[in-house]
C-alpha cells in the first residue's frame, strides 16, 4: 500500500462515526465503573445509579432483587430508562437563577417540587425506620410521597413523619370489602389520592429476584410468617383488622429467601 493510499485509509477511519462515538464520544471509555471502588459517602454520588452497587455489596441477595428486578428478562427496566432519554433540560441563557421555583401543579395542588416518591414496600427490610425516614426526607425535601399497600409502617404514621397527608397506592385484590377496608383508611388519614395498581395481582415473572433467592442462605422464617397466606400479610399494619379470608390476589413475589430450614 503506498503511502497516500495509507493516509487516506487513516483518514477514512479517524472520520468514522463508529470510531469516533467508540473512542470519543462514550465516557465510559475514559471512566468505566469499576466494581472495587464504590462511594463511601453520600456526598462522593456522582449521580444515582453509585447508590446501586453499594447496595448489592450491603444488602441480603433476595432483599436486593426483590428491590433491583423489573419484569421478565429487565425489559421493563430498560424500557424505562430508554423512555426518560426523551426528556432533556433546556439550558437558558441571561436568566436569573438567583431564586429558584421548582413548584408545580399535580392533580389541581400546588407542589413544592415536582418530585415524587413512588410506593416501595416493606422498607423495614432496608432500614430500622422504613418508610418513616423516608417521609422525612420527603418533608425535607418538599417532595411528595406515595405509600405502598405492602408497607411497613401504617399509614397514620407515615402522614405524621411527612408532616402532611401522602398518597396511597392500592393493589387490588378480588374481594371489594378488602380493598374497601384500605381507602376507607387512607381517607380517614388524609390521603387526597389513591392510586390504583391494575396489572399486579395477576402475578409477574421478576427473574432478578428469583435468581438472587436461591443464592440466600438466610433463615427468612424470622421475618416472614409462611404458614399461610393470610399470616404472611398479617405483618404489615394496613391489614390489621381487615378479613383476609378468602383472598386470593396476593402478590406473587417477595423480598424473602425461599429456602426454609
Amino acid at each position: 500500500m503506498s503511502s497516500l493510499a495509507r493516509r487516506r485509509f487513516l483518514q477514512f477511519i479517524a472520520a468514522s462515526p463508529l470510531f469516533a462515538r467508540s473512542a470519543v464520544a462514550d465516557p465510559i471509555v475514559w471512566a468505566p465503573f469499576d466494581a472495587a471502588k464504590l462511594i463511601n459517602d453520600p456526598k462522593e454520588a456522582i449521580n444515582v445509579f453509585d447508590f446501586e452497587p453499594v447496595m448489592r455489596r450491603n444488602v441480603p441477595p433476595a432483599h436486593f432483587g426483590y428491590m433491583a428486578s423489573g419484569i421478565d428478562d429487565e425489559v421493563t427496566l430498560r424500557a424505562n430508562r430508554e423512555g426518560f432519554l426523551k426528556f432533556q433540560l433546556r439550558p437558558r441563557r441571561l436568566v436569573d437563577v438567583s431564586r429558584i421555583d421548582m413548584s408545580t401543579e399535580i392533580l389541581g395542588v400546588r407542589e413544592a417540587s415536582p418530585i415524587i416518591i413512588a410506593p416501595v414496600g416493606g422498607q423495614r427490610a432496608y432500614h430500622a425506620e422504613g418508610e418513616l425516614a423516608v417521609a422525612r426526607a420527603a418533608k425535607a425535601g418538599g417532595h411528595r410521597m406515595m405509600l405502598s399497600t405492602a408497607t411497613t409502617s401504617s399509614v397514620e404514621e407515615v402522614t405524621a413523619a411527612r408532616g402532611s397527608p401522602v398518597w396511597y397506592q392500592l393493589y387490588a385484590t378480588n374481594k371489594w370489602e378488602v380493598a374497601r377496608a384500605f381507602v376507607r383508611r387512607a381517607e380517614k388519614a388524609g390521603c387526597p389520592v389513591v392510586a390504583v395498581t391494575v396489572d399486579r395481582s395477576g402475578g409477574r415473572n421478576q427473574e432478578t429476584l428469583f435468581r438472587l433467592q436461591r443464592t440466600d442462605t438466610r433463615e427468612c422464617s424470622a421475618c416472614h410468617d409462611r404458614s399461610s397466606p393470610e399470616a404472611e400479610r398479617r405483618r404489615r399494619p394496613m391489614y390489621d383488622g381487615v378479613d383476609l379470608s378468602g383472598l386470593t390476589n396476593f402478590q406473587s413475589s417477595s423480598g424473602c429467601a425461599t429456602r426454609q430450614r
